[in-house]
């Protein structure tokens, strides 16, 4: 009776671990801070960038942003380690 005890209390342990594990990336990583941590990448002398929209796929942030004074655009992704990297971006 008390290795049955046991394995359920394991079983529920795991159960949680994974459920926590596979938790939205919005529901741990707000998106006004992934939008300020692609501000933050992308501004220097040239100004700062304007979002203009992001989406989530998967558990990854994609945001567009633009600076209109530099002709600058791109797509950054963000992932739940507040990583940023940059998807695509150009100079017009």
């Amino acid at each position: 009776m008390k290795s049955h005890r046991i394995s359920i209390v394991v079983l529920l342990n795991t159960v949680l671990i994974f459920l926590g594990g596979c938790s939205n990336i919005d529901d741990t990583l707000p998106q006004k801070e992934v939008e300020q941590l692609v501000i933050d990448k992308h501004t220097n002398g040239n100004g700062s960038p304007t979002i203009l929209s992001v989406e989530v796929k998967g558990n990854t942030y994609y945001i567009n942003w633009e600076k209109k004074v530099y002709l600058e655009e791109g797509t950054d992704k963000v992932d739940k380690n507040r990583n940023v990297e940059i998807v695509k971006a150009q100079i017009q």
